[in-house]
């Protein structure tokens, strides 16, 4: 980035003769090795950098910098463990224990909000690297705006973050629990408090993993390993999901920091069986498909269901394929707003089929919906179920 100056992509290989010399012409090549435009604004970028003195620079403005970083982290020393860094490029690390569930990334977003961007890194440190400006003028003062935001972010945001965050729930109770290595499959024997590896264990839905398409979005750790084994009572196949712990403070920092997650993660598939709550003459459906192309229904999604059981002398009768909206998922667990959720069902109402030619939404078939629906309903469009529900969590 610093080589080509922001401008087009280049880096450079430096080495003695006593290397270069063992590589003979023809044995080394890159098909953009040597572009004629990188080259030239790499020279340039070289040449702004000595003429302007920046290194020279950047030693003056270190000095402002770190003294300013270390008088903050005597004002909070229970939060900030260590400062360090070369010229301007800083380093402040915190305390994760003190932070309780607040992380690098949380702090970043406070100080965009106070006019200072910085980079998260490894969840417990924050990046600063002010920039090289060529003019002097109101460095002092930009500086001392910078420090007052982090300041800020510590005095006055902070709380406030610890307090958003306590009401987040741990991955393990969304996906079904973290197995010791005493239960991991053959191919995983680390244990997760070893620091080195998790097995995130769920039951699987019709041979297909329930992270299968979240694989990269745990912690945002990569899985090293999957496997399919009966890990835990030796009956049922479960998914067994090896995720490196690497820099973690097990088990705390193990938390899905954005709730839309949580809604992602819970899922009507095919297969499941769902309660029917109204008086439309269905007792239970089997979800079929979700519509609109999606995987799995979560709150307030239309599925295709074959109806498995139904009353005598009900409108809807057993074997009928039906449209249902989904109003509880015994599973989820939060909310996209962050607040807690919890049901102890799946359940649905039954709805018509959508009129192609007026494009009117689904009616329910019933007159009557018992039990809690979720708010969730409204965003849907689903405003008739809301008006026949008893109660609306």
């Amino acid at each position: 980035e610093a080589l080509g100056g922001g401008v087009i992509p280049v880096s450079a290989v430096l080495a003695d003769k006593d290397v270069m010399l063992h590589i003979k012409l023809g044995q080394h090549g890159s098909t953009f090795g040597g572009n004629p435009l990188a080259s030239v604004v790499a020279t340039a970028s070289l040449d702004v950098i000595e003429q302007e003195k920046l290194v020279k620079r950047s030693a003056s403005l270190r000095e402002e910098l770190r003294i300013q970083l270390n008088e903050i982290k005597k004002q909070f020393s229970n939060y900030i463990k260590e400062v360090r860094g070369r010229g301007l490029f800083n380093a402040v690390e915190f305390n994760s224990e003190s932070l309780s569930l607040v992380s690098a990334y949380d702090i970043c977003l406070s100080l965009k909000e106070r006019g200072v961007l910085a980079k998260p890194t490894h969840n417990t440190i924050v990046r600063l690297t002010p920039p090289l400006k060529k003019k002097q003028l109101n460095r002092s003062d930009e500086l001392r705006e910078g420090f007052k935001a982090l300041h800020d972010v510590l005095e006055i945001d902070l709380s406030n973050l610890q307090n958003t965050n306590s009401g987040k729930t741990p991955i393990w109770i969304l996906l079904g629990g973290i197995a010791p290595s005493r239960e991991s499959c053959g191919s995983c024997r680390v244990g997760p408090y070893e620091g080195f590896a998790a097995l995130v264990v769920q039951r699987e839905y019709d041979g297909r993993s329930p992270l299968e398409d979240d694989r990269e979005s745990i912690g945002n750790r990569k899985v090293s390993h999957r496997g399919r084994e009966p890990v835990l009572d030796g009956k049922d196949v479960v998914w067994c999901h090896r995720i490196s712990l690497t820099g973690w403070r097990f088990p705390h920092e193990l938390f899905i920091s954005d709730p839309q997650q949580q809604q992602r993660r819970t899922f009507i598939q095919m297969g499941t069986v769902l309660k029917v709550v109204d008086n439309s003459g269905a007792k239970k459906v089997m979800c079929i498909q979700a519509l609109k192309g999606k995987k799995g229904a979560r709150l307030g999604d239309t599925i295709v269901a074959s109806v498995k059981e139904a009353m005598p002398n009900g409108k809807v009768k057993k074997g009928a394929v039906v449209y249902g909206v989904v109003v509880r998922a015994a599973m989820q667990r939060g909310r996209v707003d962050g607040s807690e959720v919890r049901f102890d069902d799946n359940a649905v109402v039954l709805v018509d089929n959508k009129d192609k030619k007026t494009k009117t939404d689904r009616q329910p078939i019933g007159t009557r919906v018992f039990g809690p629906v979720p708010h969730e309903l409204r965003k849907k469009k689903h405003l008739k179920i809301l008006a026949l529900a008893q109660h609306i969590a």
